[in-house]
């Protein structure tokens, strides 16, 4: 790995703001390892979106992230199947265990902002990282799922390269170019500024 490589991967996580990868949860948040099928515990979880956004009631979804591939992967738990969800190379991949989920140790520790074609926020939050180390962000996008006449809202990955948000949905992987951006307040300024990468 060249010098440059990692000075420009360390300028990006230093702009950005960085969630720690195993952080204790004495801090504001951190990422819980379980397998989920026999409990699921959404206290502290931070929803990703839901199941309908027009139906009363819906089943919310949350963040979560699974290795592999030599790959570290944001995507979305189900917790309906007990799965987390994930995108590579243009296929869904499911884990019904060896994910982490995101926790938060109060709500709204976090915030969506809107953003588009590859850009990111400051402060928003990495996730994983792909096979060269390119830090995937967090990010979530709405999907028509016309069979069931209804509209999810799912969480994937951001790679600003590809300049898309890559949702997990029905077994492949959907790039959407307008999304929106987990973001860190505390690591924004007041004036949060978007910037391309």
């Amino acid at each position: 790995m060249s010098v440059k490589f990692c000075i420009l991967f360390l300028s990006i996580l230093a702009t950005t703001g960085v969630l720690a990868q195993n952080a204790s949860p004495t801090e504001r948040y951190w990422w819980r390892k379980g397998n989920w099928t026999t409990n699921w515990d959404p206290n502290n979880a931070v929803i990703a979106g839901h199941q309908d956004e027009n139906q009363v009631g819906t089943t919310l979804v949350y963040i979560c992230r699974a290795n592999h591939d030599g790959q570290k992967i944001p995507g979305t738990y189900l917790p309906d199947i007990n799965q987390c969800a994930v995108t590579y190379q243009g296929s869904e991949i499911m884990f019904p265990d060896g994910f982490e989920t995101l926790k938060e140790d109060s709500p709204n520790a976090f915030n969506w902002l809107e953003s588009s074609h590859g850009q990111l926020v400051n402060g928003s939050v990495v996730a994983g990282f792909s096979s060269n180390f390119e830090p995937f962000f967090i990010c979530r996008a709405r999907i028509e799922d016309l069979q069931k006449n209804a509209v999810v809202l799912y969480a994937g990955k951001l790679q600003p390269t590809t300049r898309v948000c890559s949702i997990p949905w029905a077994g492949s992987e959907k790039s959407i170019d307008k999304y929106e951006v987990l973001q860190d307040p505390e690591y924004a300024p007041v004036e949060d500024v978007k910037y391309q990468r």
